[in-house]
């Protein structure tokens, strides 16, 4: 199995079996809003994201209102990759985490949700290409020369 296949088989089906998860924690942890806590330009550039807009960053601190305020958030920043809501809080995450089902109490109300076409954007996968194949023969003989 190559790493191709990991990403053209198991990830879109899992991502596409559990676009969305009630209790599901993915370890989203990148950004956290909430009625209390707001980020600036700063702090989503610092994470190596290039410039955003104003528009932008009122739509990410906008992000604890509601589940969809919150995906809306995740979409306003070209780099999140997924995120997860529980009542006025919003976590974005940059990178991909599948994450676990939590076994706390407060997250029954936790939401977790995956952006496919950013964890694996189509031309990813096609630039991935074909392992060169070898024999374990010259393979050794690469190695260690006689």
């Amino acid at each position: 199995m190559l790493h191709k296949d990991l990403y053209q088989i198991f990830l879109p089906e899992f991502i596409d079996n559990h676009k969305s998860i009630d209790g599901w924690n993915n370890t989203s942890s990148d950004i956290e809003i909430s009625s209390s806590i707001k980020v600036d330009i700063g702090a989503i550039e610092n994470l190596g994201e290039s410039k955003i807009d104003e528009k932008a960053l009122k739509t990410v601190n906008n992000g604890h209102q509601s589940y969809e305020d919150c995906e809306e958030a995740c979409m306003a920043i070209p780099k999140c990759k997924q995120f997860s809501y529980r009542k006025d809080t919003c976590r974005l995450g940059m990178v991909f985490g599948a994450g676990h089902l939590s076994t706390e109490e407060i997250d029954q109300e936790l939401r977790s949700m995956w952006i496919h076409d950013r964890i694996i954007p189509p031309e990813a996968v096609a630039s991935i290409g074909e392992c060169e194949k070898r024999t374990d023969r010259e393979l050794f003989s690469k190695q260690f020369p006689i």
